[in-house]
């Protein structure tokens, strides 16, 4: 990880993302520190949440950013993976970032797609624990933090 990358891990920390599984409802998922989950977990398999926003950190233009997620949700979609369109970051906040919740993968695939795309972290949320993950080839500490979550119901 770089100096960018330090600046932005305790942001990671505390941010979660939001995604539709159906029209009219919306679920934030958002990380608990005390290492509880609150909610019913809804799939079979682990889940992970990558976005192609702002390779490096700092902000790129918006049109730069929608290209960017757009090769990101054909590289997936190719792959056959099954993926909701999601946004990363903290509920109610200005600074949100579009991206994938992609289902039923192992954490190895979301991050490969982290790095591909020059992201500093993805997020893998299971029925145990919501986990953040330094991308491979960023960070020689290999970064994480596992903590619990919460599912909270949110309004448009």
């Amino acid at each position: 990880m770089n100096s960018t990358d330090d600046k932005y891990w305790a942001d990671y920390q505390s941010a979660g993302f939001s995604y539709s599984p159906r029209s009219g409802v919306h679920h934030y998922i958002e990380p608990d520190p005390s290492g509880q989950t609150t909610g019913v977990f809804p799939f079979a398999q682990p889940a992970g949440f990558v976005t192609a926003h702002n390779p490096g950190g700092p902000p790129i233009a918006k049109e730069v950013n929608d290209a960017r997620h757009r090769e990101l949700e054909a590289a997936v979609a190719a792959l056959g993976h099954k993926f909701f369109l999601a946004q990363g970051g903290r509920h109610g906040r200005a600074h949100q970032e579009t991206g994938l919740l992609i289902l039923d993968v192992s954490p190895q695939f979301v991050n490969e797609m982290g790095v591909r795309f020059g992201q500093a972290a993805i997020y893998i949320w299971s029925a145990t624990e919501f986990l953040l993950e330094a991308c491979g080839g960023r960070d020689e500490r290999k970064r994480s933090c596992s903590q619990g979550w919460k599912v909270n119901d949110i309004s448009e």
